[in-house]
């Protein structure tokens, strides 16, 4: 009787974001900087603009001044002439306005729910479906993410990423007695997004939470072995950020994509949401960057390719330069989905082409975790980038048999990436 009275219940997602600091100049205000300008051929600054190089004090050697007034070019100050870069041959006030490079160390890691949902949806029946919940609830517990995060924590401090891009960061809530559709479940059993900072935080390493973004956020019954439990899943991407990191960070943002999955359940159709997560960089000498985090839809080609447009139109429509990172579900080798062949003709650059040694590989490990050797045969973890990045050296993580848990669990069914980039100044 009481399975005819149960349902799901999907919550509407919430966008936590911390901002972090001012958002970003207007590029034509009065405020801008030297370093808000791809360097101009024959005017120097922006036309009409009372502010020119009064920020970091860049004069050209030769000044003309129908086109720089003489308070521009204060012949009081010290000036030193710059050898090498863009500014090569201009004059500035401090040497260390010649160098316009800025280091930037980024991490993607899909750390893994926990379990395959799949069975959820094949249900045909409420007793089958109840039974696929609890059986779902069980598994993640089983892949232990307590353990799991000491795993994922050693990659973060070997590698000392700025920037991280975390996708199934989920919420993990229960209720008892199971009440279906009336109230939301609120009992935290596991949060993976605390524990992760918590295990960082142990070892000295202390990285905020910039950006949290809640895809799906679903309650369903389950059946356990002490009964009939309602379990709420909320599945979360999150931008961390290294509390010491070099550089300010303004105009956090993150959404869910329109383009949503449909699916039927024997309680009645439902959707399936995906985000994004981003935030813009901003270094000392002026350098500006985007990173953006996304996870696209696996079990539709058509709907991730729209939540791609989305993101293409959406957050990497800018003209900051633009690091793209997370995961894509699009192989590299351009044989699953048409997404990636889309990123490469919007002109961002796949990173591990440039610099990747072997494979690249990334996912998938068995659904337990427990397989002994790793069995990735996908490269669909991606960093790609538009404007004026180098890279200097990328890497997989989280793949080789020392990485493994104590008990034997691989840290995620997907392996991370880390990138290690140069941003050359930006150009607009």
């Amino acid at each position: 009787m009481v399975l005819f009275l149960l349902a799901i219940t999907i919550f509407g997602a919430t966008n936590i974001m911390t901002p972090q600091g001012a958002g970003a100049q207007n590029y034509y205000n009065n405020e801008q900087t030297y370093a808000d300008h791809h360097l101009p051929s024959t005017i120097y600054g922006e036309a009409g603009n009372d502010n020119m190089y009064t920020y970091n004090n860049y004069y050209p050697q030769s000044p003309s001044t129908s086109i720089l007034p003489s308070l521009n070019y204060p012949p009081d100050v010290t000036k030193f002439e710059c050898q090498k870069g863009p500014f090569k041959g201009f004059l500035v006030s401090s040497p260390e306005f010649c160098d316009t490079s800025s280091s930037l160390t980024l991490m993607t890691w899909n750390i893994y729910q926990g379990a395959d949902l799949s069975p959820l949806f094949n249900a045909t029946t409420p007793s089958e479906f109840v039974t696929a919940v609890g059986s779902a609830y069980n598994r993640v517990q089983a892949t232990n993410f307590v353990e799991r995060a000491d795993s994922i924590a050693d990659e973060i401090q070997k590698t000392g990423p700025d920037l991280i891009g975390l996708q199934e960061v989920i919420l993990l809530r229960t209720q008892i007695p199971s009440d279906g559709p009336a109230t939301p479940a609120t009992n935290i059993s596991l949060d993976y997004l605390k524990i992760l900072v918590d295990t960082l935080a142990e070892r000295g390493l202390i990285y905020e939470p910039v950006v949290v973004q809640n895809g799906t956020d679903i309650e369903a019954p389950g059946l356990i072995s002490t009964g009939l439990v309602d379990i709420r899943l909320t599945d979360r991407d999150v931008i961390l950020a290294r509390a010491d990191r070099d550089f300010t960070l303004s105009n956090s943002n993150g959404a869910q994509f329109a383009a949503k999955l449909p699916l039927t359940t024997p309680f009645g159709p439902i959707s399936i949401p995906r985000s994004w997560v981003s935030v813009d960089i901003t270094f000392d000498n002026g350098n500006k960057a985007r990173v953006v985090s996304t996870h696209l839809e696996p079990l539709s080609p058509i709907i991730q390719e729209l939540q791609a447009d989305e993101l293409l139109n959406g957050p990497g429509n800018t003209h900051l330069p633009v690091a793209l990172i997370g995961d894509f579900n699009s192989n590299a080798d351009e044989t699953g989905s048409p997404t990636y062949t889309k990123l490469k003709n919007a002109d961002f650059i796949d990173a591990w082409s440039l610099k990747g040694r072997g494979t690249g590989f990334t996912c998938y490990q068995a659904d337990d975790l427990l397989n002994p050797n790793s069995s990735l045969t996908e490269r669909s973890d991606l960093v790609m980038f538009q404007g004026n990045f180098e890279v200097k050296d990328i890497e997989i993580v989280g793949n080789s048999q020392k990485d493994r848990t104590i008990s034997g669990l691989w840290p995620s069914d997907h392996a991370g990436i880390v990138a290690s980039l140069n941003l050359n100044g930006d150009k607009y």
